[in-house]
């Protein structure tokens, strides 16, 4: 969750009392490095506390960006997204003439256009208010995610009457000079927001897709193949955009799994190029997703996407177009609910290569891939788990298959299995050993915990294998 925070912080006048009005704000809410550094700003004695306190805010997991007055934040709203927005409702009203070096057009284009509609804020208490409307009347940001945090909000019926005169619901307003509120509301308010797993998956696709475009990264050569329609990156970014462009948080489960349904066949489409024989372990979990939602299999599968599986295939979807890992991205969305090491991935897998195949000596990434056939899986495939196939898709190029004389080193990590073939078939047992083959990819290692955990709490969906 990237935070907007626009406050001026007059009334602190020394900067240890900058520092320690801003403690006081988010102790508990920034991660330990910037709150220990946090803490020994509180007893420097340097002047430019502000230029040390901003780049210290934004290095928080949850990136705080601090302006102070209401030109400046107008600018910062106008420039960036944000995912949640903290408003002081006394601001210093900067002059445009003053800030004219570093105002974007746009934002000049706009006080123009307050001034000639007389909105233009006259006194400072008014310029908190002139944000909000701006917020949420012309950019549609939520009401619930924008809160007042100000030494006026004890002034409860002047703030309550500017809202009444317009008609307009007010939004939470913390008192800075109510700690305890500011403490158990404020502070709550903050986390709650940003545990959640949509605004955590929305702001790191937003924030790999800023980076595909100041890196200038260009797609791959396999996406302009001969025959093909090359890939146009900027189309394919300013498509994502666009569906990311609202703000809101889907109100119903229906509504969410629509809308991870139509991003993923957005973010997939440009695997329709690849044929089943395309052995990569970030290709081919996309092209197995592309062909069962374009199958419409994906509609019936009792395991409904998850804002972790539409991250996972974002990822794998950068990793093969432009070689970008974009796992860092996520790191928000991924490591809050702790997802533990794949330490039993061997035993995981062999047990699910019996579940797939039939016979044994068959591909696995073919008979996967039949899982969403319907004319070869014609009683099956409504019941068939496919966010289970698309992790095992991915995991299972970490395993090497083979006959058990074929691995001799015993130092290596391995299982034995015997699989029993098809009863129609002259009854004999095959033997094959599998080991974790080094893959020598950073992205996939950190990838597999989450594959792992996410494969292990969708196995028990598996329908019973077919005889």
């Amino acid at each position: 969750m990237k935070i907007l925070w626009i406050d001026d912080l007059k009334g602190d006048t020394t900067p240890r009392e900058i520092v320690a009005s801003v403690s006081s704000y988010f102790k508990g809410f920034l991660d330990q490095s910037p709150q220990e550094d946090l803490d020994r700003l509180r007893t420097s004695e340097e002047d430019d506390i502000e230029g040390r306190l901003r780049p210290l805010l934004k290095r928080n997991s949850h990136p705080i960006h601090w302006y102070d007055g209401f030109v400046n934040g107008l600018d910062a709203i106008v420039k960036e997204s944000f995912d949640f927005v903290i408003l002081d409702a006394d601001l210093p009203i900067n002059t445009i003439e003053a800030q004219s070096g570093t105002l974007s057009a746009t934002t000049k284009q706009l006080i123009d256009e307050f001034r000639k509609k007389e909105v233009f804020p006259n006194v400072s208490l008014e310029a908190g208010f002139t944000l909000y409307f701006y917020l949420v009347q012309e950019r549609g940001f939520p009401r619930d995610r924008v809160v007042f945090l100000s030494a006026n909000a004890d002034k409860a019926d002047e703030i309550i009457n500017k809202f009444r005169s317009t008609k307009a619901i007010p939004p939470k307003i913390f008192s800075k000079n109510d700690q305890t509120q500011v403490v158990e509301e404020f502070r709550e308010t903050l986390k709650t927001f940003s545990k959640n797993e949509h605004l955590n998956l929305r702001r790191g696709i937003l924030d790999v897709l800023t980076l595909l475009e100041t890196k200038s990264l260009s797609t791959q050569a396999l996406f302009h193949k001969d025959g093909d329609d090359p890939v146009d990156k900027d189309a394919f970014v300013n498509g994502l955009k666009f569906l990311l462009k609202d703000h809101r948080i889907p109100s119903s489960e229906k509504d969410i799994q629509l809308f991870y349904l139509v991003l993923c066949d957005y973010l997939t489409k440009p695997f329709e190029r690849f044929s089943r024989n395309y052995r990569d372990k970030y290709v081919m979990p996309a092209y197995f997703m592309r062909n069962w939602i374009a199958h419409g299999v994906m509609n019936n599968s009792p395991s409904q996407l998850s804002a972790k599986d539409v991250g996972f295939i974002f990822i794998i979807v950068i990793k093969s177009m432009f070689d970008y890992s974009g796992l860092e991205a996520f790191k928000t969305l991924y490591t809050s609910s702790g997802e533990p090491e794949p330490r039993d991935l061997i035993g995981l897998l062999s047990e699910l290569h019996e579940y797939y195949s039939s016979p044994p000596e068959c591909d696995i990434f073919e008979l996967i891939r039949l899982k969403g056939e319907k004319k070869r899986n014609t009683d099956n495939w409504p019941n068939e788990p496919f966010v289970a196939h698309l992790y095992a898709s991915f995991l299972f190029h970490a395993l090497k298959i083979g006959a058990f004389s074929e691995i001799k080193d015993e130092q290596k990590q391995y299982k034995q299995t015997r699989i029993v073939p098809h009863p129609d078939q002259n009854g004999y047992y095959f033997n094959l050993n599998y080991r974790i083959a080094s893959t020598n990819d950073d992205l996939f290692d950190g990838l597999k915990p989450i594959a792992y955990q996410r494969l292990h709490e969708l196995k028990s969906l598996l329908p019973p294998k077919q005889s």
